[in-house]
C-alpha cells in the first residue's frame, strides 16, 4: 500500500500556514515565502540538507546589517526552524517518514552568549551624571 502523494512546497506550505500560530507565521512567514520561491515546484522529498543549508548561508549572507546585528546569525537560525516546522508538519500529516526531514539534518548555529550584564557600581556612577 502506498502512502498519500507527496505535495510540492507550494502546494503544502499553505497547508502548514493555516496550522501555524501567528507568531509563527509572522516569524517564519518571510522564509517560507522565499522557500516558495526557490523550492516551489519540488515535492518536500526531493529537498536534502544541502538545499538548507545553502538556504541558510545565503540568507545570512544578505542579513541586514544594523547596529546589534550578530551577522545573520538569527536570520540563519530562523531558517533552519522554519523549515523544520514544514516538515513537522508534513511528518505529522503523513506526508513523509520521522527519519526523511532534511531540515532536521542540518544543525542550528550556536546562540551567541548575551551581550546584556547588570550594572557595576561604575556604570550606575556615569547613569547618575547624565
Amino acid at each position: 500500500m502506498r502512502g498519500p502523494r507527496v505535495p510540492t512546497f507550494a502546494e503544502y506550505l499553505p497547508v502548514v500556514a493555516a496550522a501555524a500560530g501567528p507568531g509563527a507565521r509572522r516569524t517564519y512567514g518571510s522564509y517560507w515565502a522565499r522557500m516558495a520561491t526557490i523550492w516551489g515546484d519540488r515535492r518536500l522529498d526531493a529537498i536534502m540538507a544541502s538545499d538548507i543549508e545553502a538556504l541558510q548561508h545565503a540568507t545570512v549572507a544578505g542579513a541586514l546589517v544594523r547596529r546589534a546585528s550578530c551577522g545573520g546569525r538569527h536570520a540563519g537560525e530562523h531558517v533552519i526552524a522554519a523549515a523544520r516546522a514544514v516538515y513537522n508538519r508534513a511528518i505529522a500529516d503523513g506526508m513523509i517518514e520521522p527519519g526523511a526531514s532534511p531540515a532536521h539534518k542540518v544543525a542550528k548555529p550556536r546562540r551567541l552568549p548575551s551581550p546584556r550584564r547588570a550594572l557595576t557600581p561604575d556604570d550606575e556612577q556615569r547613569t547618575d551624571r547624565s
